[in-house]
């Protein structure tokens, strides 16, 4: 289950307490949930869970991923970098995770072609629900520690 939100309530070990992780590695492990298609199961109390915990996993743009994917896997991985892509049932939508495993923010450059994006596509991050600027053969990425983006590419 998600360790996400207000967690261990009425649990025989561990405090009441709120999830440790931080927003980058909350938004990392759902982006991963994700990506890969796993099951949502929230291990945190939704009623008492604070109101960034609920927006995360209530981001419909995010969810399509889960929802809408098909043929995911991971496409990359070297140091602390990782990729994952997949293609949306409609045929012509893709999406792109990208992972920081690193100790300290860093900002990659991610060839388009490694993540099967067109130059004239259009690549939106789906956590901040903005349209990302990119040339015609890279994006330019800053993550957090522990960070992760999610990308929709679409014609």
């Amino acid at each position: 289950m998600l360790p996400l939100g207000r967690i261990g309530i009425r649990a025989e070990r561990g405090d009441d307490r709120l999830s440790r992780l931080t927003r980058a590695e909350q938004i990392s492990l759902l982006t991963l949930w994700f990506i890969s298609r796993s099951p949502l199961m929230m291990g945190g109390d939704l009623p008492t869970s604070p109101l960034e915990t609920i927006e995360l996993l209530t981001n419909d743009e995010a969810l399509a991923v889960l929802w809408h994917s098909r043929d995911n896997r991971e496409v990359f991985r070297e140091r602390d970098l990782v990729l994952w892509t997949a293609a949306d049932t409609d045929g012509c939508t893709r999406y792109a995770a990208v992972f920081s495993l690193a100790d300290a923010p860093q900002q990659v450059t991610v060839p388009l072609g490694s993540i099967g994006a067109r130059p004239g596509d259009r690549i939106r991050e789906l956590w901040t629900r903005t349209d990302t600027p990119h040339d015609s053969h890279c994006l330019r990425i800053d993550l957090p520690t522990h960070g992760a983006a999610l990308y929709r590419l679409s014609p």
